[in-house]
């Protein structure tokens, strides 16, 4: 009987620096405004922003919830610019209220993640609908103008008035990769971690005082040391200002 011929695959590192528009870094918003979709853990949703954070760094867990169009929980990330998340945090309705932290892109990718997959509207149904695997199918975002029915003839099915238009976002998702555990976080290291945001030095003080404060109760599920010394993003005004040591973040 011949042995067994046992293949091995290495994948190959992610390429950095590929344009000056696209970081290497995926930002995580621990806040955000509007709708939020159904299924958000109730103890995430009880904390504030800030709150949220400490509990991520304390823990180094973030925990995964269904998005829009999916009850698969996934967890999402924000492939954007300076310029375009100062936007998102400081126009007249804000998306963002600028508080997270930034991962190293290759991190995410090695935890099962990837670029959302934008579906047009007239076929998201179908996407979500087939025999592809959950988690796969948990990527996807659909992507639509809207639409009215001028007809009853509705052959590609386009009769669809509601928005999606998320393009700007460069989402990223890590979906929980089996249907078990239901409530499944990403267990990450500390060098998987770049810096973080916030939106003043106020928020940092808050920070770390609520860290502090938890070490002081009981016993520290991790070491925390390496939390201090992370390099911070902060919003001034109307743009985001970052220490010299932050690279990858254009």
């Amino acid at each position: 009987m011949s042995p067994a011929i046992v293949f091995t695959v290495q994948i190959k590192p992610l390429r950095q620096s590929q344009s000056p528009d696209l970081p290497d870094v995926l930002l995580h918003m621990t806040g955000r405004n509007g709708r939020r979709a159904p299924g958000a853990l109730p103890f995430v949703q009880e904390y504030d922003s800030v709150t949220r954070l400490a509990n991520i760094l304390w823990w180094r867990q973030v925990f995964a919830a269904p998005a829009f169009g999916s009850d698969w929980p996934v967890i999402c990330f924000t492939q954007t610019t300076r310029r375009a998340l100062a936007h998102l945090t400081t126009q007249a309705h804000p998306r963002y209220d600028g508080i997270g932290l930034a991962f190293r892109v290759q991190a995410v990718f090695d935890a099962g993640g990837g670029p959302a997959l934008y579906v047009r509207g007239n076929e998201f149904d179908h996407w979500q609908g087939s025999s592809l695997p959950e988690p796969m199918k948990a990527r996807a975002v659909r992507y639509w103008p809207g639409s009215t029915q001028e007809s009853t003839d509705d052959f590609f099915s386009l009769a669809n008035p509601v928005q999606s238009q998320w393009l700007h976002e460069r989402e990223w998702r890590i979906p929980r990769p089996t249907a078990d555990p239901p409530t499944w976080r990403w267990d990450f290291v500390p060098n998987d971690v770049a810096f973080l945001l916030l939106r003043d030095s106020g928020q940092h003080a808050q920070l770390f005082t609520t860290l502090g404060r938890w070490a002081s109760q009981g016993p520290v599920p991790t070491d925390l040391s390496w939390a201090g010394g992370l390099p911070v993003a902060y919003l001034g005004g109307d743009a985001w200002t970052v220490a010299p040591e932050v690279a990858g973040w254009p």
